[in-house]
């Protein structure tokens, strides 16, 4: 770890403890919930920034996931969204659409991740359109064991397909 990835982590524990003391004392109307969410948005945006155009996909990755993981925790709890398996799911498809979409934007002549991330983005606003208006329980606990069983392959069709399809 270099030391602006050290010095980042370092702001984001300091900001984390810093905001659940004033929490603590209720200084700050925030749960917990809330500032995790702040700190790993804000750790996520600065991580992305540093990164991007430097070559260093897995930095850049880790930090597409904590922004947009801390944009859900936001959210959720400013909301008080009670049904996790809906937002887990659709946040899931969002986040890898969202990886793919900037590891295309880092790299243009990869059109594979251009593809792979548009698809899976789709696939995520059309599993929050289900999710909203699938009212049976039951139906959606099916559609969802269903899903679920036949995830890894299609993982394993879209890795196969990156693999194939990369440049040499």
């Amino acid at each position: 770890m270099r030391y602006r990835e050290k010095f980042l982590a370092g702001l984001c524990v300091f900001l984390f403890g810093l905001l659940n003391l004033l929490s603590y004392l209720r200084i700050v109307p925030l749960s917990t919930g809330e500032i995790t969410g702040i700190v790993l948005g804000l750790y996520g945006l600065s991580t992305v920034y540093t990164s991007f155009g430097n070559g260093e996909r897995g930095l850049l990755i880790l930090g597409v996931i904590a922004f947009l993981t801390g944009v859900i925790l936001v959210v959720k709890f400013y909301y008080g969204i009670l049904n996790d398996f809906a937002l887990v799911f659709t946040s899931v498809l969002f986040i890898g659409g969202a990886i793919l979409l900037i590891l295309f934007i880092e790299n243009t002549k990869v059109k594979a991740f251009l593809y792979s991330g548009l698809a899976i983005t789709v696939l995520s606003i059309l599993s929050v359109f289900y999710f909203k208006t699938a009212g049976n329980p039951i139906y959606s606990a099916k559609a969802a064991e269903l899903f679920g069983r036949y995830w890894p392959v299609i993982l394993l069709l879209l890795g196969i397909s990156l693999f194939v399809n990369r440049k040499k």
